[in-house]
């Protein structure tokens, strides 16, 4: 359980005293998908290492969501884990166990502790006594069975996921903490949720209710919570003060106004409540987004994948879900459950903070909550593409007349797959959805578990790689346990590089025009919950590859992640040189701008 090691790196500390000059840009970028995007992205950041003439030196951005942004923030902000994946002092398959070994350590210290803030659900709603009783006691069993504190999720990131790499975490934020790569722009992908449940009134029995409004410079305003609809942003955080949020430049202004917290009550005295002032005409105020945040609150809001246990529209949205693909003696259940919601559990929704709140006060006064990024768009890629243009366009980066930015994608997907989900959960397949293949994309389209409605992704002309453009790079042995008799077989992961043209997509900020040269690692490591919810692709392995570890909880399921990396690692190092090496030889012009 001792920490990750710390070496010494000389080129880290050069950075610091050389001036920064223009470069010409190249990004990393890695998907959401718990551990299995965290220790991909770790593999390939070794292999970028192993590439020989000092390649992290030139990467300009690194992009991510969810496990990805859990390895970016400690890449970025913690030299030891820095130094431990970069270094080959020690074998990636130790350093990938050591981690996810003190991560499961850490959760049983963190169950017991208030060093985060109080452990348990939070208060439940009024008039439910017996449902919640027995929901509450449910999930309380689970939580000191599997002995972890998930529930609470900003604390469960703070305390065992960055905790164990970055010191201070408690109160480190983005222009305070020391950086191992200054040169580096770090692009974070989250969502904002059409609504959030927020703190808990005593004096009404319910927890709050918040609904989200943009404004537009063009004078229209968007509800976000009368449709579904949910917002994708980034935090993109460089050296020195250089930090904040960035969303559609057409909004102006986004507001939360109070929503009434009984609406969804079974009696109708009161659900009439909900005509009475302060939900009538109700009174607008800014969402309070820092420019400066904790780290972990970042960390948190990138990676919130149950946050829809936080927003009243998208549960009602999964209970719909689930009642339609339930038998009939099942429905007056599940609406008792629905309206009873959301038993406490509204903190697996990671809270926006306030200006000076702790993570330990994280939901003492809640404003409002975040999604993962996954939600609406889970590679972040569109909002890392759009920080280079930026870059590009304010002179920031050399980018030669007509030369091609370069992009290198390690994702948790499926490179043969549609959809992910099934029946009322189903939605496109994130890596798919970024291409538009010549057609006008939709505006709005179904997001992460078919339960937000989130702006079309799309941001490429062409159409998705042919099935020829991908080849195999990377072959694990396993064995499928989902079937019987149980089935030895190979885990194939697939790399394309394809030449892109972008298209204007003004909620991910991506201006048309751009040529990008991309080389996507699609993982293909299947899974129970992503990439496939209960569809074709799920698939239960032993050596285990499970996104996330619930404590001890059926620690088989994520033994699987050290020796993946290790032979990941050894599989990116031909595609990442070969990508390299044209690069390194390209000419570069020295007049004019790519736009």
């Amino acid at each position: 359980n001792r920490r990750v090691p710390e070496y010494a790196t000389v080129t880290a500390r050069m950075h610091m005293l050389l001036p920064i000059q223009p470069r010409e840009p190249l990004a990393v970028v890695v998907s959401g998908g718990g551990f299995v995007s965290m220790t991909g992205g770790m593999a390939v950041a070794r292999a970028l290492s192993d590439a020989g003439l000092g390649w992290w030196e030139k990467v300009t951005h690194l992009g991510g969501n969810s496990g990805g942004a859990w390895f970016g923030t400690q890449f970025i902000y913690s030299q030891r884990f820095h130094d431990a994946v970069t270094s080959n002092a020690a074998p990636l398959r130790d350093v990938v166990s050591e981690w996810i070994e003190s991560h499961i350590a850490a959760q049983a210290r963190e169950l017991h502790s208030s060093e985060w803030g109080p452990q348990g659900l939070l208060p439940a709603e009024h008039g439910c006594p017996l449902t919640n009783l027995e929901v509450r006691q449910v999930i309380s069993r689970v939580a000191a069975f599997a002995e972890t504190p998930y529930f609470r999720y900003l604390p469960f990131v703070a305390g065992t996921v960055l905790n164990q790499s970055i010191d201070s975490v408690g109160n480190a934020t983005y222009a305070t903490a020391p950086r191992a790569l200054p040169a580096v722009a770090l692009v974070q992908a989250a969502t904002l949720p059409p609504d959030a449940w927020t703190t808990y009134d005593r004096s009404v029995g319910h927890t709050r209710r918040a609904g989200l409004r943009a404004s537009f410079a063009d004078g229209r305003t968007l509800d976000l919570s009368e449709r579904g609809k949910a917002l994708p942003l980034a935090f993109v955080s460089e050296a020195g003060s250089k930090q904040g949020w960035w969303f559609n430049a057409d909004i102006t202004r986004l507001d939360v106004f109070p929503l009434c917290p009984h609406a969804d009550a079974i009696r109708a005295e009161e659900r009439q409540r909900c005509a009475l002032p302060p939900y009538r005409s109700p009174r607008a105020m800014p969402l309070p987004l820092r420019d400066d945040p904790l780290l972990a609150e970042v960390a948190a809001a990138t990676g919130g994948a149950a946050g829809f246990a936080g927003s009243p529209s998208l549960y009602r949205r999964l209970m719909g879900g689930v009642e339609r693909e339930a038998p009939r003696p099942a429905e007056p259940v599940i609406a008792r459950i629905a309206s009873c919601f959301p038993f406490g559990l509204q903190s697996l929704a990671p809270p926006l903070l306030r200006a000076k709140q702790s993570v330990a006060a994280s939901e003492e006064d809640v404003p409002f909550r975040y999604l993962d990024g996954g939600y609406a768009e889970n590679t972040a890629l569109p909002l890392t593409l759009a920080k280079m243009q930026r870059d590009c366009g304010a002179g920031a980066m050399r980018c030669p007349t007509g030369e091609p930015l370069d992009v290198v994608l390690v994702n948790d997907g499926n490179s043969n797959g549609d959809s992910d989900g099934f029946g009322p959960f189903k939605s496109p397949d994130p890596l798919r959805a970024l291409f538009s293949a010549g057609e006008p994309p939709a505006d709005w389209v179904r997001g992460m578990f078919g339960l937000p409605s989130v702006p079309n992704p799309a941001v490429f002309a062409e159409a998705f790689p042919a099935a020829s453009a991908w080849r195999p790079y990377c072959s694990v042995p396993t064995t499928r346990i989902d079937v019987w008799p149980h089935e030895q077989r190979n885990i194939t992961s697939h790399v394309a590089e394809v030449l892109l043209t972008t298209i204007e997509n003004r909620y991910y900020g991506v201006a048309a025009g751009s040529k990008i040269r991309l080389l996507v690692f699609s993982l293909d490591i299947p899974g129970v919950i992503w990439p496939g919810l209960l569809n074709r692709d799920t698939e239960v392995d032993r050596p285990g590859h499970a996104r996330l570890a619930f404590g001890r909880l059926l620690p088989d399921s994520f033994a699987g992640h050290a020796s993946m990396a290790e032979a990941q690692l050894a599989a990116m190092g031909p595609p990442l040189r070969q990508f390299l090496a044209k690069r390194a030889v390209r000419a570069a012009p020295s007049g004019g701008r790519a736009q």
